[in-house]
């Protein structure tokens, strides 16, 4: 990881993520691009319509996330493509709800699909595989923490008491 102290000192070395990386000019260009497209849908949309769509998008695909890292999908994957009936039949679920989750994580690039319906790693489900030299798994671990903090923060001011803390911080 390169950690900036000040502007022209840079520590540590980048871990390579098994593609090129793109200039920081390209990834600033970008971000800016996705940012300007953002905001002219939020003028476009109602505004509970993209409050629904923050929501659910996020927490959906979030969870599904977590479910995919959890069985240890990516790592099934490794030795190539399989299909849902495959890979249920590996962490011992039903083909049915294993599918639609991975047409939900294939339809924002976690995954991917060919046109047998077999599913097969991408460069994001890569850093979901145990081995990853750039590893997200422990990211899910501290999400569902935040779930559980979001979870205490709601009865907060209801309650009077800071769960937010005691919430995020045991257990």
């Amino acid at each position: 990881m390169i950690v900036r102290d000040r502007p022209g000192v840079v520590r540590g070395r980048p871990e390579p993520v098994g593609q090129k990386l793109p200039t920081v000019a390209r990834a600033k260009l970008v971000s800016a691009l996705a940012n300007a497209l953002a905001k002219a849908r939020q003028r476009i949309m109602p505004a509970p319509l993209t409050v629904l769509e923050m929501v659910g998008t996020y927490t959906i695909i979030s969870n599904a996330i977590m479910v995919a890292a959890r069985l240890g999908i990516a790592d099934l994957l490794k030795g190539g493509p399989k299909s849902a009936e495959e890979l249920a039949e590996a962490v011992d679920a039903r083909p049915q709800p294993l599918y639609r989750l991975l047409r939900a994580l294939t339809n924002v690039g976690v995954f991917a699909q060919d046109d047998d319906a077999r599913f097969r790693l991408t460069p994001i489900s890569r850093c979901l595989l145990a081995d990853s030299r750039t590893p997200c798994v422990p990211c899910w671990s501290c999400a569902a923490r935040s779930g559980t903090m979001i979870r205490g923060a709601i009865s907060s001011p209801a309650s009077g008491r800071a769960r937010l803390h005691s919430s995020f911080f045991t257990g």
